[in-house]
C-alpha cells in the first residue's frame, strides 16, 4: 500500500512486468479485508499513509498473520 497514486501505479506495473500478481490499494481501511481474502505472501507499504501510520498498520497485519512487510517510502 502506497499513498501516492503514481507511485502505486509504477510499483504495480513493475511487479506485473516481472510476473507477480500485485493486489493494490491506497486505502488503509481495505487492508484487513484484503489480507483475509487474498492472503498475500508479501506486503509492500509506505510509512506515511492517509489517516493511518504505516507502523501501526504493520502491527495490525502481523497480529493476524506472519506475512513479511517491506516499507517503500520517501520518508526522511
Amino acid at each position: 500500500m502506497v499513498d501516492n497514486p503514481l507511485d502505486l501505479r509504477y510499483i504495480r506495473d513493475a511487479l506485473t512486468h516481472v510476473g507477480y500478481v500485485p493486489i493494490v490499494t491506497a486505502d488503509p481501511d481495505d487492508v484487513p479485508r484484503l489480507m483475509e481474502e487474498e492472503r498475500p505472501h508479501l506486503v509492500l507499504m509506505d510509512l506515511v499513509l492517509p489517516e493511518s501510520e504505516g507502523v501501526k498498520l504493520m502491527e495490525a497485519i502481523l497480529a493476524t498473520t506472519e506475512v513479511p512487510v517491506i516499507f517503500v517510502s520517501a520518508y526522511g
